[in-house]
């Protein structure tokens, strides 16, 4: 089977995230992957002289696009499209419903000539998590079109309000739409009936067969360890881990990402630890050496309707989880303590420092996360897909 994925992110980002984690899952069945992601616009060519994380992964990103296109394992290609027409609130002619409705159209090279090229003209799914290219949709012959909505696009402060039109589009079109929040379910039942929820999951293997030896950073901390990994945007509450730190002077705060918002509070606070990106490869022995993970997100509208694949992470390597409550995450029924308040999440903590290594507690986290696993979650789309085609033919005979 072959399958073209447009998606949100690269695949070889600091950060892997679900489509990643689906488009390894469908290559372990024996399937072909076109992995295509961003675009990068030519504005953004400009993150290419960035000397941080980010700029390394422009740099690779641009390079994967000079390229051609780079090959992974088994059946995966990987692929950059660069386009003329960037999508941005913060550029008069990118928020414009023309730049996201034919973002694609101007491409160089033209990705219809690339993906007609690579041979999936006409794949068996197409499969778009990414609404800047839903003109695929339209676009690409495929005998089955799905569209994967894993966050609420419409509430990141950069992206243009017409996203909303091309996200109602997308809903229309798509032979198929699955979402990652029972929320964006709820939001999106006033267009469509139909649409099914697949929460995100864990390669529950890799963390389970992945080295655990002490991180070198670890050897000269002492006490418990509190752990953060993933994005630090706008959502991530700054103040709040400044005021556990301070409340747990004794317990190390070991934060991974790329920070992209400032970190200042945090900066005179001797056990807090900014370490930040590291290789996805290596997460396993940060977590599996950690006390309690945390997941300190601010209450936005943007979050409600966050699924995180942290949480699963966490819990694969037996850690106990606190975090922000909102909505979708206390729908999930996790082992996860959620809070409503900094005093909350500080008791929270006092407490399961008490059992954090109670080993009946970290096999109730390992269980809820291994039977959450994207080999599963990649096997539950294909069976809609084999659904579809199946009505579709069905249909055709009457």
């Amino acid at each position: 089977m072959k399958l073209l994925m447009a998606t949100h992110n690269f695949y070889t980002q600091v950060y892997k995230v679900g489509d990643s984690h689906l488009a390894d899952a469908f290559v372990d069945m024996g399937h072909q992957v076109l992995y295509l992601s961003g675009p990068i616009n030519v504005f953004r060519t400009r993150h290419i002289l960035d000397r941080g994380p980010i700029g390394k992964e422009y740099r690779r990103a641009f390079m994967t696009w000079l390229r051609g296109g780079v090959a992974h394992k088994g059946d995966l290609l990987e692929y950059h499209p660069l386009t003329l027409l960037p999508v941005s609130r913060r550029i008069p002619f990118g928020n414009t419903s023309l730049a996201l409705f034919r973002n694609i159209t101007l491409t160089f090279p033209p990705l219809i000539q690339y993906i007609k090229k690579h041979g999936f003209a006409h794949p068996d799914v197409l499969l778009v998590s990414q609404l800047q290219m839903a003109e695929l949709l339209d676009r690409v012959d495929a005998k089955v079109k799905i569209l994967r909505l894993t966050d609420d696009i419409p509430s990141f402060e950069s992206v243009p309000d017409e996203i909303r039109l091309v996200e109602k589009y997308a809903v229309e079109k798509a032979d198929i739409v699955t979402v990652t929040s029972a929320v964006l379910k709820e939001r999106l039942s006033s267009i469509r009936k139909d649409i099914v929820y697949i929460p995100n999951a864990v390669d529950y293997e890799f963390y389970h067969s992945a080295d655990r030896s002490l991180p070198s950073e670890y050897k000269r901390m002492k006490g418990p360890i509190v752990i953060y990994v993933g994005a630090i945007d706008n959502w991530f509450d700054v103040d709040l881990v400044a005021y556990l730190a301070k409340l747990y002077p004794r317990v190390n705060f070991v934060i991974i990402g790329i920070p992209k918002i400032s970190m200042d509070p945090l900066a005179k606070l001797s056990n807090v630890h900014i370490l930040g990106a590291r290789p996805y490869s290596q997460l396993p022995r940060y977590l599996w050496n950690a006390t309690i993970g945390i997941i300190p997100f601010k209450k936005l509208p943007l979050i409600e309707s966050v699924n995180p694949i942290k949480l699963w992470e966490y819990m694969a390597c037996g850690l106990p989880v606190i975090s922000t409550r909102w909505e979708e995450l206390a729908r999930l029924n996790s082992p996860a303590l959620l809070v409503d308040s900094y005093e909350d999440f500080g008791e929270r903590m006092h407490e399961v420092l008490q059992i954090a290594n109670d080993l009946n507690f970290k096999e109730l986290c390992m269980n809820y996360a291994a039977v959450n696993t994207w080999n599963k979650r990649a096997q539950q789309i294909l069976r809609l897909v084999d659904k579809s085609e199946r009505k579709a033919h069905a249909f055709s005979i009457d």
